[in-house]
């Protein structure tokens, strides 16, 4: 893939695996979205990455650390392990700008991952 891509979607593909290899020379990369498939578990996301959408997927747990320029981490939707949430809450700790009114992620509504809420979305393609 090019270096120079700034936005990435496989979202809706019924991807089961993403290999990390395929996001870690992308050193531009700012929207990665996957979301929508039969993902287990996340690739290592590029460094400057800003938005990630990984919702609707089969998460039960996220990667740590997540990359520092992160601000909107979307992954709503997953059947979340609650024995694993502290490690989703450290793998966001420092996001710089929630992504809707549930917070940073747009999963915890009032009763938890249970009952996910929507986050917003990022404007404009590129």
């Amino acid at each position: 893939m090019p270096q120079y891509l700034y936005k990435l979607s496989c979202a809706g593909n019924n991807i089961h695996s993403i290999p990390d290899e395929m996001l870690e020379n992308l050193t531009r990369l700012k929207v990665f979205d996957c979301s929508s498939n039969d993902l287990i578990s996340a690739p290592r996301l590029p460094p400057k990455l800003i938005i990630y959408y990984c919702g609707e997927n089969k998460f039960k747990t996220v990667q740590v650390p997540q990359p520092q320029s992160l601000k909107v981490f979307d992954c709503n939707g997953n059947p979340w392990d609650k024995d694993n949430l502290p490690t989703l809450f450290k793998a966001v700790e420092g996001l710089k700008k929630t992504a809707g009114p549930e917070g940073p992620f747009g999963l915890f509504a009032q009763g938890g991952p249970d009952e996910a809420g929507e986050a917003g979305e990022a404007g404009g393609s590129g």
